[in-house]
């Protein structure tokens, strides 16, 4: 196992073989133990070191690990450890379907025995993994925050609220709104479950759509579907409007719900998505589409937000949220006008 120099305290190592892996549980434990961490957050960080490591040594054959004070925390506060696949491939598709090697408690264990965990699908297909594991007393309280990404032009009137459960404070569904050649892309994820493991993998999911967005709603759900296997999955709606504004597609697999109010019409257009669970079951998924009169309004929720929102057309995204989200779910509403 080589050691690569220039990270100050820290420790970049080469992981290829099964002997690495036990090297790096201890080099990981001894720098962890100077930065004053008890036995307990020691037995965490070393199984946590040993988790990444076996799973870079079985599911990609090569990587780095960086075991390092965190940089923004002075003087330091947390350690931080950053698991990086060097041949990317296989191992990608391994880790997401989440096949059980290693010492077998996977990347969920992980997140239970670090007070954070990043998971970023790299442009280059490989997964990078990074976990914080905080000296007692000094973690900075977790601050809830929106989780989107809106993109277009003037021609598109976009709105999003979000709350998290009464519980938490980070909300774990998200979305992302952009517009791509003149065609408006809008998909929205309800990460099963809620907390700070969940946004986890609502994170993972908008790191993936702001790589690679597909026109096609079916498509971007498919998408979803292949990355999150192996994660506890999420419902999704995703919905395409052409560039004449005319047509809109959608697709979608879940409890997530969508409604269309066009033209002179009162009453809103029940957009149906399929059963299943994204990165679990999605059966026959198809794109379906429906002709739009000027001026039209979108609007798409996830399972927090009651049903009696769908039955009228909304004023505001945040005026959906307070009257009728549900206080033990997450909750958000994203509103599309156009025309």
């Amino acid at each position: 196992m080589a050691s690569a120099g220039g990270t100050g305290p820290g420790l970049l190592l080469e992981i290829e073989r099964e002997r690495h892996v036990y090297e790096a549980r201890l080099r990981a434990r001894e720098l962890a133990e100077s930065l004053g961490f008890g036995l307990y957050d020691l037995a965490a960080i070393e199984t946590a070191v040993a988790e990444l490591a076996t799973n870079i040594v079985r599911h990609a054959g090569r990587g780095l690990l960086l075991v390092r004070p965190r940089p923004d925390a002075a003087p330091p506060a947390a350690l931080e450890i950053v698991a990086r696949n060097l041949v990317p491939g296989p191992s990608t598709q391994a880790q997401q379907t989440g096949r059980r090697e290693g010492l077998g408690i996977g990347l969920s264990g992980v997140r239970r025995l670090m007070d954070e965990v990043r998971v970023e699908y790299l442009k280059d297909g490989a997964l990078q993994v990074t976990a914080v594991k905080w000296l007692p007393g000094r973690r900075p309280p977790v601050l809830s925050e929106p989780i989107g990404v809106i993109d277009v032009s003037a021609r598109y009137r976009v709105e999003a609220a979000a709350r998290p459960s009464r519980t938490d404070r980070v909300s774990a569904d998200g979305y992302v709104v952009r517009e791509q050649g003149g065609h408006l892309v809008a998909a929205l994820v309800d990460v099963l479950g809620h907390g700070p493991e969940a946004a986890e993998v609502t994170r993972l999911a908008k790191e993936v759509l702001l790589q690679d967005l597909p026109l096609e709603p079916d498509e971007l759900v498919q998408r979803l579907h292949r990355v999150l296997r192996g994660t506890r999955g999420a419902c999704v709606a995703a919905a395409s409007v052409t560039p004449d504004g005319r047509l809109l597609s959608w697709a979608g697999a879940g409890n997530v719900r969508l409604r269309l109010w066009h033209g002179p019409q009162a009453t809103p257009v029940y957009l149906p998505v399929r059963p299943g669970i994204v990165g679990y079951s999605v059966e026959h998924l198809h794109p379906q589409s429906t002709p739009v009169e000027s001026p039209a309004c979108l609007l798409m929720v996830t399972d927090g937000v009651k049903e009696e929102a769908l039955d009228e057309r909304p004023a505001d995204a945040a005026g959906v949220v307070e009257r009728f989200s549900r206080p033990n779910d997450d909750a958000t509403a994203l509103i599309i006008r156009w025309g």
